[in-house]
């Protein structure tokens, strides 16, 4: 059974990379860090956990690139002080924003520089404006001042608004580090613990148990209210997360009777054919590879519900059921065996 997971689980991170032509290891990332400037400007300049085209990268290492090497980076004591800095590092963010910024709005737009500084005289230096724009010397010297004052408005106004990238926060999250939840939960709980807190998402990632009870509560209400939108919202949820949470929920849906509305089709059909018909992910990989035959009678029983046969399907479903059930409960037992390594150390963790 792991040697089936694992082939699975390779043979979808080899999909989901193909776009890209690095793959950073954790000592790859250790070793960018302490050579291209730090890492806000490996990480939060570069939106590493998108991938991203950045000339930070040596020579063998160019192009796009993205980073899947997240338990040796847990284990990497010297990476995760590196990492941790993104946290609260503000003298080093506002350092990085401010030239970024002044790089990109000065250095890149000679046109847009010069009318700054003519706009700067004429509050400043009126009279003396016409010669000092025709003479280059004293031209280069007020634009040199006006960049340092714009520089250290730009790293004021970053320090005291320190906030990384949304990429950044991905990215940190799926490290799990305690020190990460840990500052997360505290922005969370500031925002009142809300289902529409930003950090909402971050903390389900984590796999929170306060905010499982939350998403577990708003897809049972979606449910109750036969609200369309939000269980398309949990679909697309469990298609890119792999947790035990996302696996364990999927289960549980698995197990409901509810009729929902698909586009184009003229009546309701199971939530169960809704999930499973429209995500081609590890899931469908993993049912696949696990019991072909099982995996081809689901094919048969979804065939009937997308011609109307409703009845049908319903009936051969429910003599599937507890084999497909059985069969995600194995994939969410070995699940388990590989998120230990991080989630033992999680606050809210309890041995069994």
């Amino acid at each position: 059974m792991k040697k089936i997971l694992s082939f699975i689980i390779i043979s979808f991170i080899i999909i989901s990379n193909c776009y890209s032509q690095v793959s950073l290891s954790a000592s790859d990332l250790l070793s960018l860090i302490k050579s291209r400037g730090g890492v806000f400007e490996v990480v939060e300049k570069a939106n590493i956990n998108r991938g991203g085209y950045e000339s930070i990268l040596d020579d063998s290492l160019q192009g796009v690139f993205n980073f899947n090497d997240f338990e040796n980076a847990y284990k990497n004591q010297e990476l995760k002080t590196e990492l941790l800095h993104l946290l609260n590092d503000t003298t080093a963010y506002a350092r990085l924003y401010s030239e970024d910024r002044i790089y990109k709005v000065y250095t890149m737009n000679a046109e847009y520089t010069r009318n700054k500084v003519s706009g700067w005289l004429s509050i400043f230096c009126k009279q003396k404006k016409d010669s000092i724009l025709r003479t280059e010397s004293l031209f280069n010297y007020y634009r040199d001042s006006l960049i340092m004052a714009e520089s250290n408005k730009y790293y004021n106004n970053a320090f005291h608004n320190f906030e990384i990238s949304k990429y950044t926060k991905e990215f940190l999250t799926k490290l799990k580090y305690p020190e990460v939840y840990l500052n997360f939960y505290k922005k969370w709980e500031q925002d009142g613990k809300s289902f529409d807190s930003e950090w909402f998402k971050y903390m389900l990632d984590f796999q929170d148990p306060e905010a499982e009870k939350l998403y577990d509560d708003y897809i049972d209400n979606a449910l109750l209210g036969k609200r369309k939108e939000d269980i398309i919202d949990f679909k697309n949820y469990i298609c890119h997360t792999y947790n035990d949470y996302a696996i364990s929920r999927f289960i549980k849906m698995l197990d409901k009777s509810d009729l929902v509305e698909v586009a184009f089709l003229t009546y309701k059909i199971p939530i169960y054919i809704l999930l499973l018909s429209e995500i081609e992910n590890i899931y469908i990989y993993y049912l696949l590879f696990t019991d072909e035959t099982l995996a081809n009678y689901y094919y048969t029983i979804e065939e009937f519900a997308f011609s109307g046969q409703i009845e049908k399907a319903i009936t051969e479903y429910n003599k599937i059921k507890p084999n497909l059930i059985a069969c995600f409960k194995s994939m969410l037992k070995y699940n388990g065996y590989t998120e230990i390594y991080w989630k033992q150390n999680m606050p809210y963790y309890k041995k069994e």
